[in-house]
């Protein structure tokens, strides 16, 4: 970016914009990447309202989402690492980790922090482990799972008395019905698309569940402190996101830039719009 007087006359304004931008993302991923304790939020879905690390504040007021896209691209575009070098086994892994905060009075542990990828060409490989809820005493248990898209989950009938079971989902990210089946019984069903999905049984009214299934297997349910810590997530340009089962507030998307075994914490404050 030395350029000389002459050549920044020359440049167009489209030209400035997409230096601007840039600028605005490698401060976010900075900011979002200190060591310091970074507080991030939404303010609303086209503006984000700032972020501060000790004393540093880094004004993003009148940024909009076509800014941050725009400069995220071309950060990707200088400092991604190629596909290939991903994952290699001795690569340094890093966690990200922070605490949720809000007004008033929000169901802390029904939120969900993961990470999802801003470039398209990483690979991501759903664990081949598979996940279970079980079905007893017309609860699920867990009621609240994460899995990673591509991921398979065993759905299984604990009665110890002879109930039978069912589940659905009517959920855009999956639609299925398993039918009836009886104690000692499975059912199992693979989750290939990310987003929720709220599980019921057609026997028992009120029993309900929801899986969150996950862009990548780097995700973690908030504690009732509001804590989360999400750990071995490759080196790269991250973006941070929420879920909130009952949402209350707009949901947050906050870069980071992990890299060399680091550790990074990002606190999110929920906010009203």
């Amino acid at each position: 970016m030395h350029a000389t007087s002459s050549t920044v006359t020359r440049k167009s304004r489209h030209d400035g914009h997409l230096i601007r931008d840039l600028r605005f993302a490698i401060d976010v991923a900075m900011v979002a990447n200190s060591s310091g304790r970074a507080r991030l939020a939404v303010g609303s879905a086209s503006r984000v309202s700032g972020a501060t690390v000790g004393a540093r504040r880094l004004d993003m007021t009148f940024c909009t989402q076509r800014q941050i896209a725009s400069g995220m691209a071309l950060l990707l575009a200088l400092f991604a690492t190629p596909a290939q070098a991903d994952t290699p086994a001795t690569q340094p892994t890093n966690s990200v980790m922070g605490k949720v905060t809000s007004p008033g009075e929000v169901p802390l542990s029904e939120m969900v922090v993961y990470l999802e990828s801003p470039d398209t060409k990483r690979q991501i490989v759903a664990p081949a482990a598979h996940a279970a809820i079980s079905q007893k005493g017309a609860k699920f248990s867990p009621p609240l799972l994460i899995v990673c898209a591509g991921q398979t989950v065993d759905f299984l009938n604990d009665e110890d008395r002879p109930i039978d079971h069912n589940v659905f989902s009517n959920a855009p990210a999956k639609r299925f019905d398993l039918g009836l089946y009886k104690p000692g019984e499975s059912r199992s069903v693979v989750f290939d698309k990310p987003g929720p999905v709220f599980l019921y049984c057609s026997i028992h009214r009120y029993m309900d569940g929801v899986i969150f299934v996950s862009p990548t297997p780097y995700s973690s349910l908030v504690a009732l402190n509001g804590s989360y810590k999400i750990d071995n997530v490759p080196p790269g340009i991250w973006m941070v996101k929420t879920w909130q089962r009952r949402r209350r507030f707009p949901e947050l998307s906050v870069p980071v830039l992990l890299d060399g075994g680091k550790n990074s914490t990002v606190d999110l404050e929920l906010r009203k719009k």
